[in-house]
């Protein structure tokens, strides 16, 4: 079963790669709000963040 996590198109989301080539998904709302994890455990099916990335709402409009 693939699980695909919601963080993968949360306009909050900052993938890092570490030296190793690990890649890690960092919560940018966790810098200003603690109910956040700066690392949430994927997947995350459900985020009350959550939020389209800006191009994602263009590319949506007629």
């Amino acid at each position: 079963m693939n699980m695909t996590s919601l963080c993968e198109a949360c306009a909050h989301n900052k993938p890092v790669i570490s030296s190793s080539g690990s890649r890690f998904l960092r919560c940018m709302l966790s810098k200003h709000d603690s109910r956040y994890a700066k690392y949430p455990p994927q997947p995350i099916v459900n985020c009350e963040g959550f939020q389209p990335p800006e191009d994602s709402k263009e590319r949506a409009r007629p």
